[in-house]
């Protein structure tokens, strides 16, 4: 269930445990805030599966479209639901070094994600920042 933090800001709260394919692989916690033009989401999930879970939670709250997906990490459960975004049109945004992380790191991310959630992984196309930002 998301947790309201501001006005226009929340976060889904994922579960503390291990990952299942119950909460396909979303044990962290992500968030969003609702901006005039759209939805800014900060992490996409581990598998388009959860991405979709998460994309039905939010339009609960809001019936604006995700524009923006932030990977804030390279860690499996901070984006690799990118391709589920970006099909549906959203811009993928992320620093340099997370790129650069998540390419080092994809094929260990995914055989990893396919002994935790199963078939769910073999949906996983990974896909990175379209807006690459360089700071250090």
């Amino acid at each position: 269930m998301p947790e309201k933090v501001s006005d226009n800001a929340w976060a889904l709260v994922g579960e503390i445990g291990g990952r299942t394919p119950e909460n396909h692989g979303l044990n962290n916690t992500l968030g969003f805030v609702a901006a005039p033009d759209g939805v800014i989401l900060i992490g996409s999930g581990a598998t388009p599966v959860g991405a979709r879970l998460i994309e039905q939670t939010i339009a609960r709250i809001t019936p604006k479209p995700i524009r923006w997906v932030i990977n804030t990490g390279a860690q499996d459960h901070h984006w690799l639901g990118n391709s589920y975004f970006e099909d549906k049109g959203a811009e993928i945004i992320a620093l340099v070094r997370t790129v650069k992380a998540q390419k080092q790191h994809v094929e260990e991310h995914i055989d990893r994600l396919k002994r935790f959630v199963g078939k769910e992984a073999e949906a996983i196309r990974p896909i990175y920042a379209s807006r690459i930002i360089d700071a250090d």
